[in-house]
């Protein structure tokens, strides 16, 4: 890289630093607005019904009239891998739901101490 072509903002002269600082805003305005429009759009593929390979829509387990969305089926497919035990899926899930503090138990105690841990983890937090 050229560095001797860098100049400091300090070492700049004050509409030198305005017109910089222009520029910047301007770009930092229309990144904005297009992670706007992509969240926008995400948002709308994801309300879309979701097909099984049939080209069948993908009904309810609670309602067999309403089908489900695409961010439905995902929300489901990610409790399903949370359930089966995939740490990835289960912080995600604790993040989604809002859970502020997620602990990860790595599968190296014995049943009985587990046992203990959830009943301490129970008490302290009933106190």
């Amino acid at each position: 890289m050229n560095d001797e072509n860098l100049v400091p903002q300090n070492k700049r002269t004050k509409s030198e630093q305005r017109e910089i600082a222009k520029m910047g805003g301007k770009a930092s305005g229309e990144a904005r607005r297009q992670k706007k429009t992509m969240r926008e759009w995400l948002e709308i593929a994801m309300q879309a019904a979701m097909k099984n390979d049939d080209g069948q829509p993908i009904m309810s387990p609670d309602d067999p009239n309403r089908e489900l969305t695409r961010k439905e089926c995902a929300m489901l497919k990610l409790a399903a891998k949370a359930a089966k035990g995939d740490l990835k899926a289960i912080e995600l899930s604790a993040k989604l739901s809002g859970e502020a503090e997620t602990k990860v138990v790595v599968e190296t105690a014995t049943p009985a101490e587990k046992l203990a841990a959830l009943i301490n983890e129970s008490r302290e937090k009933a106190e």
